[in-house]
């Protein structure tokens, strides 16, 4: 079986469900305590008695603040490394927050007298709206700063220059046209520059065609959605082939010896239970149901593995965690790093 990293040519995570958008509120538990009634007569004269007051009622538990809705917007940003230093990381993350996310620079970004051109970079991200944000940078000699409590729009520009005091460092918009239809392209594209999409899930995936049949459409989507709504991912998931070229998956995607084992990822809303459809060549179709890949194992991972081995039993397929490397850990970083995702479907903003 010949085993290559699937990567697309357009999302612990992640998975990372560290992207998800807020939770419910939880709801008031607090009880008020009723007075007990009082003893039932027993038919006998009473002397005198006083009844005893009641007892107090117990205060109610505070209710807890319903979860703030987070929503989220598409930003179309530029960057200019002018520090005079080599940048290994750019973090743009909501203010103080233990998470800075996924860096949006390449790991080694030259300063502007190194490489004019390279040190201009244009960033599709999406961020929360009505928040303030930190911008933290990470420099090859291991010193760091941050610019705190920005406030970003669409077509914003970071010139970080005259060194790395942020203080010096200039936020403005951007003002060329062609700059500015050139990041609007990216954004049309769909992949965000650090593979964050709000409150979707970036689902980096092994999947072996084990069925025994080869596959002319493969969709992976959430429970009880309709699988119409995403694309066929064979029409766009790439490979290497052995000369290091990307080239389309085999199509049909063929069964066993002689079939290649995609490494990639999809973007897709958070779910308890994802379905795989299957269209065969023979016409024939398969639903795999209840595809659990949040649940951990009794070590502490979820599922990164659908391997089909049954063209006619929906519940041939158990998802499970391989912890190979670099297959196909390593595969499924490279891919979330340089590829697109498996089926080209991303969300809009």
């Amino acid at each position: 079986m010949k085993k290559h990293l699937a990567i697309l040519l357009v999302s612990l995570l992640l998975l990372s469900l560290a992207g998800c958008g807020g939770q419910a509120a939880a709801a008031n538990n607090g009880a008020s305590t009723q007075p007990a009634a009082p003893p039932a007569s027993s038919g006998t004269p009473a002397t005198s008695v006083t009844p005893a007051d009641p007892a107090p009622a117990e205060p109610a538990a505070p209710a807890e603040p319903a979860a703030k809705e987070v929503t989220y917007a598409p930003y179309a940003v530029q960057f200019k490394n002018k520090t005079g230093v080599t940048i290994t990381g750019l973090y743009l993350y909501e203010s103080g927050a233990a998470d800075k996310g996924n860096s949006i620079c390449p790991p080694v970004w030259p300063d502007a007298d190194d490489d004019k051109e390279a040190s201009m970079i244009l960033t599709y991200l999406v961020r929360p709206t009505d928040t303030t944000l930190d911008l933290f940078v990470e420099w090859e000699d291991g010193t760091s700063a941050t610019l705190p409590d920005l406030t970003i729009i669409n077509h914003d520009k970071f010139s970080m220059k005259d060194g790395v005091d942020p203080a010096t460092w200039e936020h403005e918009p951007m003002d060329d046209d062609g700059e500015i239809a050139d990041v609007d392209a990216i954004v049309a594209a769909g992949r965000t520059t650090d593979n964050f999409y709000g409150d979707y899930a970036v689902l980096g995936l092994e999947i072996k065609n084990k069925t025994g049949k080869d596959i002319d459409e493969f969709y992976l989507y959430e429970e009880g959605a309709d699988y119409s709504k995403y694309n066929n991912m064979i029409d766009h998931v790439k490979v290497f082939d052995e000369d290091g070229a990307l080239v389309p998956v085999a199509r049909p995607w063929l069964t066993g010896k002689g079939g290649e084992y995609v490494f990639s990822f999809f973007v897709r809303p958070v779910a308890e239970y994802y379905e795989v459809h299957l269209v065969f060549t023979d016409g024939a179709t398969l639903t795999i149901p209840e595809i659990d890949l949040f649940t951990l194992n009794a070590d502490g991972f979820a599922a990164n593995e659908i391997s089909m081995k049954s063209a006619d039993d929906p519940f041939g397929t158990v998802p499970a965690y391989d912890d190979g490397d670099p297959e196909p850990l390593q595969y499924i970083i490279d891919a979330l790093k340089t590829g697109d995702a498996a089926d080209a479907w991303y969300p809009t903003f």
